[in-house]
C-alpha cells in the first residue's frame, strides 16, 4: 500500500505542474503558496496536533524552509517556461540528493553518481535549449528549486525515521506559510481571489499535492529505502510530461526529446540500476537457498 500511495502522489505533483502554471499566470505566486500551504496545514492540522515534539520542530523546522524556497522557485519559474521543462529539471533532485547526503553527513555515494550528474547535465542543456538561446529564467529557478528539494530529501532521510510523518508534515505547510505571508502584506499583494479556477488548483494542490502528498513521502521515506522511493518518485516528469501534452498543449523539439532522454538516463543510472541489480541479487540468493534445502533434503 505504501507503494501505491506514493506512486498516486508522485502522478498528482506531476500532473499538478500545468495546473500550477494555469493558476499563477494573472495570480501572485506568494497569495497562491501562502493560501496552498495554509490548506494543507489545515487539512493536517486534526493529525498532528497532538503528535508534535521537539524532535518534530527541530527536524520539520529547517526542511520546511528548503521546501519552501524551493517551492517558490519552482512557481515563479512556471511563468516563463513549459509545465514539461520544469518536470524534468525538477526531478534532477533524485540526482542531487545523495551528492548533497555525502557533502552534508559524509555519507558515501557510488561512483555510477557521476555519471548520473554528466547525463543529467547534458539532457538539461538540451532540454532548456541552453546552447541556441541562452538559459531561460524559468528553467533556471527551476534548477535552483530541484538542488533545494535535493537538501530537503537528504535531510529528511537523515533525520525522519522515528519522526511522526504527520506532524513532520504539518510543520512543513507551517513554516513555508510563514516565509511567504510576510512578502504578501509587505508588498500589499491580494491574498483572496475571486477566480473559480485558482481555487480549484489551490484545493488540488493544497490538500492532494502538498497535505497528502508531503505526509505520503515522509511516511514513505521512513518505510521504504531511499532507492525504492526514488524510484518511484522518478515517475514524475513522465506524468508532468503527459499533463503538459494533454492540457497545455506542450510540445517538444527533438532535442529536447534526446534531453528528456538523457535525463531519464540519470535517473536510472543514480537510483533504478543499483535497486534492480539490488533485486536481481536477493534472487538469485533466495534461489541458491531453495536449492541448498532441496539438496540437503
Amino acid at each position: 500500500m505504501v507503494t501505491v500511495g506514493l506512486l498516486i502522489v508522485t502522478a498528482i505533483w506531476g500532473l499538478t505542474f500545468v495546473t500550477v502554471q494555469s493558476a499563477v499566470a494573472d495570480y501572485s505566486a506568494f497569495s497562491f503558496l501562502t493560501l496552498r500551504f495554509a490548506l494543507a496545514a489545515l487539512a493536517l492540522l486534526p493529525f498532528s496536533a497532538n503528535r508534535i515534539g521537539k524532535k518534530e520542530l527541530f527536524v520539520g523546522v529547517p526542511v520546511g524552509a528548503t521546501l519552501g524556497l524551493g517551492m517558490l522557485l519552482q512557481t515563479v519559474g512556471l511563468r516563463s517556461t513549459t509545465a514539461t521543462n520544469s518536470g524534468f529539471i525538477t526531478s534532477l533532485y533524485v540526482v542531487f540528493a545523495p551528492i548533497i547526503s555525502a557533502l552534508c553527513f559524509r555519507s558515501r555515494f557510488h561512483p555510477r553518481i557521476w555519471v548520473a550528474v554528466i547525463l543529467s547535465t547534458i539532457g538539461l542543456f538540451l532540454v532548456s535549449k541552453a546552447g541556441l538561446y541562452g538559459v531561460n529564467p524559468g528553467d533556471a529557478l527551476t534548477l535552483g528549486c530541484a538542488v533545494l528539494f535535493g537538501i530537503q530529501i537528504a535531510l529528511l532521510s537523515r533525520y525522519s525515521p522515528g519522526l511522526d510523518s504527520a506532524a513532520l508534515a504539518f510543520i512543513q505547510t507551517v513554516t513555508s506559510v510563514f516565509m511567504y505571508l510576510p512578502v504578501v502584506f509587505l508588498t500589499r499583494t491580494p491574498l483572496i481571489t475571486n477566480d473559480l479556477d485558482v481555487w480549484l488548483a489551490l484545493l488540488i494542490t493544497g490538500l492532494g499535492a502538498s497535505a497528502f502528498g508531503f505526509w505520503m513521502q515522509t511516511y514513505a521515506q521512513q518505510r521504504m529505502s531511499a532507492a525504492r522511493a526514488a524510484v518511484i518518485m522518478a515517475m514524475e516528469p513522465v506524468f508532468a510530461a503527459i499533463g503538459g501534452y494533454t492540457f497545455a498543449g506542450d510540445r517538444m523539439t527533438i532535442l529536447q526529446w534526446f534531453g528528456a532522454a538523457f535525463m531519464m538516463a540519470g535517473l536510472f543510472v543514480a537510483e533504478i540500476l543499483p535497486y534492480l541489480k539490488h533485486r536481481v541479487s536477493m534472487s538469485q540468493r533466495l534461489g541458491e537457498t531453495l536449492s541448498e534445502k532441496d539438496l540437503s533434503a
